[in-house]
């Protein structure tokens, strides 16, 4: 196994290296065991399988892109995925074994594992996961959310040009406590779209692709000019990112029902739960909606005014 490396406030060992916690900070435990290349020695093709969730689009070949099982014999949780990827979790959430065809990039299979397989593991762990980016300003950390392509991990990368910490780009683990909310952080990368590439760098070819098999672009959070946060940080407020049509910037207080929905729609892997978990999620959203701010930003989606939508963000927090 590897040194274990520290991510979301676990101690990650894994028997095969994973490029991107490279730059993780050692861990002094290790809290999840991950086997590349091997699958328990549970049956399973055993016929108990009880599907959980599949994606509601199939590919053209009849395939879904993900399907999540849950086997109460073995109680293991099983992700399959298209491409096939096999992944399997204990129900601890402290054993992780992921399967590949011959020659599918170790990468590639890391994207999976550090992204959907890592916040499904941390709510088994009974960890609060948002969908969320999240920088540290003034020592307190800011959290984005929003729908798929809403622009969180370029929010997150704004920040990083402008020198500010971050603390994750996909996965925003929480730790709740009365009265108050700490954001772990993940590993020291900030994954990009090439088109957000473009409009940060003016290049999509200035950041290197995660792997060959992927599109997407990562910013190195360690390079210099660039910071990770490496310690948890209090969560000051939630934003909502929302676009509009004019070159302004609003940011708006939510009502506490509207954040607690807003919340409770950005849980990380909530489809993969089942119904226990799933009320435990509800129960967490509703705690952090009375615990943090939660507002509406809405901005134009355009790269030449990120630098206002970032002194916004940064006035809004200050006042």
């Amino acid at each position: 196994m590897t040194g274990p490396k520290q991510a979301w406030g676990l101690g990650l060992a894994s028997n095969l290296p994973l490029e991107a916690l490279s730059g993780s900070v050692p861990a002094s435990r290790v809290d999840v065991a991950i086997l590349f290349d091997v699958l328990p020695a549970a049956d399973l093709a055993v016929p108990r399988w009880q599907e959980r969730y599949r994606s509601p689009d199939r590919n053209q070949d009849g395939t879904y892109n993900v399907r999540a099982a849950w086997n109460a014999d073995s109680r293991l949780h099983r992700l399959q995925y298209y491409d096939g990827v096999d992944i399997l979790l204990d129900d601890t959430g402290s054993n992780v074994w992921a399967s590949r065809r011959p020659g599918y990039p170790l990468e590639d299979a890391g994207v999976y594992l550090l992204g959907p397989a890592m916040g499904f593991l941390l709510r088994l762990r009974g960890t609060l996961c948002l969908h969320a980016s999240c920088a540290v300003i003034d020592g307190r950390a800011v959290a984005f959310i929003g729908p798929s392509g809403a622009g969180k991990s370029t929010a997150a990368g704004a920040f990083a040009c402008a020198g500010l910490p971050i603390l994750t780009d996909d996965v925003l683990a929480l730790r709740l406590e009365r009265g108050s909310v700490e954001a772990l952080p993940a590993y020291p990368r900030v994954r990009l779209w090439p088109e957000s590439a473009q409009g940060l760098f003016g290049d999509p070819q200035a950041l290197p692709v995660i792997t060959a098999g992927w599109n997407k672009r990562y910013l190195d959070l360690r390079a210099p000019g660039f910071a990770f946060h490496e310690t948890p940080a209090p969560l000051k407020v939630v934003y909502l990112l929302e676009e509009h049509a004019r070159a302004d910037v609003v940011i708006e207080d939510m009502s506490g029902h509207e954040a607690f929905l807003a919340l409770a729609a950005n849980v990380y892997a909530s489809k993969f739960v089942d119904t226990e978990r799933r009320a435990q999620e509800f129960d967490s959203a509703a705690q952090l909606a009375r615990t943090v701010r939660v507002k509406r930003v809405r901005r134009p989606y355009d790269f030449r005014r990120l630098h206002a939508f970032r002194d916004a963000i940064r006035n809004d927090v200050g006042a």
